[in-house]
């Protein structure tokens, strides 16, 4: 897949900070420029080693959106 058969853009953002002009920014970015937007959320690991969750959805890794 080439550069030009796929664009988008991504934006990582932390819930427990201050997140919402970083995600306005990239939805007007992405808005002004045609772009997908994909937007990643920070999440906290899990510390209770006796119940793990390993369902697919937590394991799996997005495809690209185009």
């Amino acid at each position: 897949m080439g550069t030009d058969e796929c664009r988008e853009l991504v934006i990582g953002i932390d819930p427990a900070r201050n997140w919402h002009l970083s995600l306005a920014w990239a939805a007007d970015e992405a808005h002004r420029r045609g772009l997908e937007l994909r937007l990643v959320v920070a999440v906290p690991p899990s510390h209770d080693r006796y119940h793990g969750d390993d369902s697919p959805g937590r394991k799996a890794m997005l495809p690209p959106l185009c």
